[in-house]
């Protein structure tokens, strides 16, 4: 049996243009194939994030700006002043750097505090792309 780990998966659906969050398995070793399908990309990225002062990884396609689609802004990432579009991920960090999975309390705290915070998220990042328009016009 192959020893998985547990992430915490935001994917868009387009039709409905809504976020589906779920819990997924992955495997502990040899995930970046299952990354790759989960977050319908190419290539990731990553950012360590904090929420309420626990550090977790947020995984993200590297190339969504690069893509030829809408951009639906799922996450602002407060460390970095910056919204990230599109799916995404989130894991730990092992104290060697290696991906480790989330516990099953650890993803429902991850989940309450998105929902705690979305509408500031949503603020942040309307916020942004106005400045972001503004400097474009000025």
């Amino acid at each position: 049996m192959m020893d998985t780990i547990l992430v915490y998966v935001a994917q868009i659906d387009e039709e409905k243009q809504i976020v589906k969050p779920h819990i997924a398995a992955i495997p502990k070793e040899d995930h970046l194939e299952d990354m790759y399908r989960l977050l319908n990309c190419s290539l990731v990225d990553a950012r360590t994030i904090f929420m309420d002062k626990q550090r977790f990884v947020i995984w993200f396609d590297d190339e969504f700006l690069l893509k030829n689609a809408p951009l639906y802004p799922t996450f602002w990432l407060y460390d970095y002043e910056q919204p990230l579009c599109g799916n995404y991920m989130i894991t730990k960090e092992g104290e060697d750097g290696e991906t480790v999975g989330l516990t099953k309390e650890e993803a429902l705290f991850v989940h309450k505090w998105i929902l705690k915070h979305q509408h500031d998220m949503a603020d942040k990042t309307i916020s942004f792309i106005k400045s972001c328009r503004h400097e474009q016009t000025a």
